[in-house]
């Protein structure tokens, strides 16, 4: 198998079965981009990278979430589940063909250029993807609810800062 396709199968396991920390380039350009101290979209950093949509399920009692809100959670994370599938496997097709391309003799640069372009463009639509889910999940937590998971997210933050 080819290593973008490993990575992108790593990635993709690591967001849909909600374990751990990202690593690698992902991780590092994020946090370069929010910040040392805050994550996506207001979130400490440690929880950046985590499924914070399979988090908010995962304590929907410390949260306090209603059984309707737990299903649109459930509801929001597999649409984006879907979407990031695609995403994946489009991802690896433009990959696949930049291998061909630049296993040519006469290399293209304009259809290399093109191919990278397609290839960012798709790593950018799935980060948008991404945020647009976790967006609408907050929304769906009342005022209360969301400084629950505040809290929650930086008694996280706090231990992880004690273990390092």
């Amino acid at each position: 198998m080819k290593r973008t396709t490993v990575i992108s199968v790593v990635v993709l396991t690591l967001i849909l079965s909600g374990i751990g920390d990202l690593a690698g380039a992902q991780t590092s350009a994020e946090s370069q981009m929010t910040g040392p101290a805050h994550g996506m979209i207001g979130f400490p950093q440690v929880f950046a990278d985590r499924p914070l949509i399979t988090l908010m399920i995962g304590h929907k009692q410390e949260i306090g979430l209603t059984t309707d809100q737990i299903r649109s959670l459930e509801a929001i994370r597999s649409d984006f589940q879907q979407e990031a599938i695609q995403r994946v496997a489009e991802m690896d097709s433009a990959e696949a063909e930049l291998d061909s391309l630049l296993k040519q003799g006469q290399l293209d640069l304009t259809k290399v250029e093109a191919t990278v372009r397609k290839i960012e463009g798709l790593r950018a639509a799935l980060r948008l993807d991404r945020i647009k889910a976790i967006s609408q999940g907050k929304s769906l937590l009342s005022s209360e609810q969301q400084e629950r998971l505040q809290a929650f997210l930086e008694q996280g933050r706090l231990r992880s800062q004690r273990r390092g």
